[in-house]
């Protein structure tokens, strides 16, 4: 007995403007959503400036991944020692584990963002609200760094979604004893 199977079949041109997102110094084209996926993930197209790296952080209900489409990003995660990812790479961030990233090309970085499962109150809500839609198709306007005072609303938001903030961005895993 054949069970059904439903086939969902989406493009970019089906995606929303409102789905352009700037999310901190990154232009962040959002693919899928949960809604889209029946939960299973939400994707993303990220664009990160030379030099970009976010707090370090971990998504406790979430995986993350990683596939690269231009540029170079260094990715710790947790213990282990850091890798260099290029155009054709993937990486997986494991669930719970501290991670971030640092794009170490000398031009801007283009990547996949795979994050599963897909939740309004885990990565994809947490997106939706603490980035703005983005006026063009560009990189924001640069950013100072984020105050103490930023970085502490910034982990009030994440506690919200699922997404606990370790340290400001430049801190690695292996500091995590120093917050």
């Amino acid at each position: 007995m054949m069970s059904e199977v439903k086939l969902q079949v989406s493009s970019t041109e089906d995606i929303e403007e409102q789905n352009n997102r700037w999310f901190f110094q990154n232009l962040m084209r959002i693919l899928a959503t949960g809604e889209m996926t029946d939960g299973k993930y939400f994707m993303a197209e990220v664009s990160a400036p030379v030099g970009d790296e976010p707090p370090l952080h971990s998504h406790p209900r979430e995986e993350e991944a990683f596939y690269m489409l231009e540029g170079q990003l260094k990715v710790w995660v947790g213990d282990e020692d850091p890798v260099v990812i290029n155009k054709g790479d993937y990486a997986i961030l494991p669930r719970g584990v501290p991670h971030i990233y640092k794009v170490t090309s000398q031009t801007e970085a283009r990547f996949l963002a795979i994050i599963s499962p897909a939740k309004e109150d885990g990565f994809e809500g947490f997106v939706r609200e603490i980035s703005a839609p983005a006026q063009k198709m560009t990189l924001p306007p640069r950013l100072s760094p984020p105050t103490p005072e930023q970085l502490k609303a910034m982990g009030e938001i994440g506690d919200k979604y699922g997404i606990q903030f370790l340290g400001p961005p430049g801190a690695r895993p292996a500091d995590l004893n120093k917050y």
